[in-house]
């Protein structure tokens, strides 16, 4: 056999390897974070083939855009997709924060290394693979890329970050860096554990407030760094994309896992009606962050609503999450229903693609932007036939991206890391 035909069998047998990985959940995983997980990619997805569009076309045509749609429902809803993050935030700090705390419960212990360096070979690989493209094809600011690599990439200001939709890992990571530290000095009790979290995320409602106020910031918020260039960026670089008014999001998903532990567990998996009450919050947080229209130019809002909306809506927001996945787990009444629902195999292969997916389509929606001459507001048709192109190319791609680089440097962790993969 020709060491050309080995090397296809070798690509082919990976490519059916990733297939297979998609394909079949696994037992190990908790299945009821795929839903929410694709649903969070999917709504960031859309989120920014609209936002995109606001770079090709006049300012003026923006404008009107956002003026005339900043009240309807979907638009409402579509634009919101900002959230998504916060979801995957809380998806994240549930599945982390779990697998800590089982090692810490089993073993007595934390193996600060291995975290690291298991976090490092799950994300870094293929970030690294993205970062690289992106600084080929579009160089934008290739000189900070430095930033990314070290995860402080949203401590540059956004007019030099390089890739700068890659601030959300940043965050995660520097949220990671600390928060093994936090458990082992807090221990293994749910009810204190839990006590600790909301009260961390009532001080980054806190901090958000005071900064809120210190800057003098107010609704509406800027929804496109087109339509007024300097507070946006200013809003981004002081409240959007730091780490100390995101990480609630993050502590939330934490206070699930302690939800699910202890004298709790059995409130949320037994009670029948645990998973309504879960199901009500959930909506009632959702509609309370993503009804109003935030974002209309020269709306007008109380000072008292102005302060509270943007102080805790990012917090309240995943607190509906968190309460969506925790409704999840319920074994009676309509939970078990929910459960199944968020569980269903048709969401998995989005999940797994997730990050993948997450890295490239910015870039890929660009691309199919310029290559198509976008210098209008395009009919509602056209931007569905845009979106569902971006969506087929970017899944494409993430795909070999998944087989050729997450998956073989997810192996090379130690066998004692690898049965917790599954669960990431």
């Amino acid at each position: 056999m020709s060491e050309t035909n080995m090397g296809e069998r070798i690509e082919a047998g990976r490519l059916r390897q990733a297939l297979a990985t998609l394909v079949n959940p696994g037992e190990a995983r908790v299945k009821q974070v795929d839903g929410l997980r694709a649903i969070a990619i999917i709504w960031v997805f859309i989120l920014h083939c609209i936002w995109c569009i606001g770079m090709f076309i006049p300012r003026d045509a923006l404008m009107a855009v956002v003026n005339e749609h900043a009240t309807h429902p979907l638009f409402t809803f579509f634009i919101r997709g900002d959230l998504g993050v916060d979801l995957f935030f809380v998806i994240s700090g549930f599945l982390i924060s779990g697998m800590l705390v089982r090692e810490l419960e089993t073993r007595g212990e934390i193996n600060l290394l291995q975290f690291y360096s298991r976090r490092l070979l799950r994300l870094m690989p293929a970030y690294v693979v993205v970062l690289l493209l992106f600084c080929l094809l579009s160089g934008e600011n290739w000189r900070f890329a430095w930033a990314n690599l070290l995860y402080v990439n949203n401590f540059i200001p956004t007019a030099q970050q390089c890739m700068k939709w890659a601030w959300s890992l940043a965050i995660e990571e520097q949220f990671y860096l600390l928060f093994p530290l936090l458990l082992l000095l807090c221990g293994t009790s749910a009810r204190r554990n839990l006590a600790v979290m909301v009260a961390l995320a009532g001080v980054g409602i806190a901090i958000r407030a005071w900064l809120i106020r210190s800057h003098g910031v107010e609704l509406p918020i800027i929804i496109h760094e087109r339509i007024a260039p300097q507070p946006f960026e200013s809003y981004n670089d002081v409240f959007y994309v730091k780490p100390y008014t995101r990480f609630g999001a993050l502590l939330i998903g934490v206070a699930v896992t302690e939800l699910m532990r202890g004298p709790y567990r059995r409130w949320v998996v037994d009670t029948p009606w645990s998973a309504a009450l879960l199901l009500a919050v959930g909506i009632a947080s959702w509609v309370w962050v993503i009804a109003p229209p935030v974002f209309l130019p020269g709306s007008e809002w109380s000072a008292v609503f102005s302060l509270t909306y943007l102080s805790a809506y990012h917090t309240v927001f995943a607190i509906g999450a968190a309460a969506f996945l925790l409704a999840g787990f319920a074994a009676r009444g309509v939970g078990a229903w929910w459960g199944r629902l968020l569980a269903a195999k048709a969401w998995h292969p989005i999940a797994r693609l997730s990050y993948s997916t997450y890295l490239l389509h910015p870039i890929i929606i660009f691309g199919v932007y310029t290559l198509i001459g976008l210098k209008e507001v395009p009919s509602v048709a056209q931007l569905l036939g845009a979106m569902t192109l971006c969506w087929a190319l970017t899944l494409a791609l993430s795909l070999l991206l998944y087989a050729y680089v997450e998956l073989p440097f997810m192996r090379m962790c130690p066998a004692f890391t690898r049965a917790r993969l599954s669960r990431e």
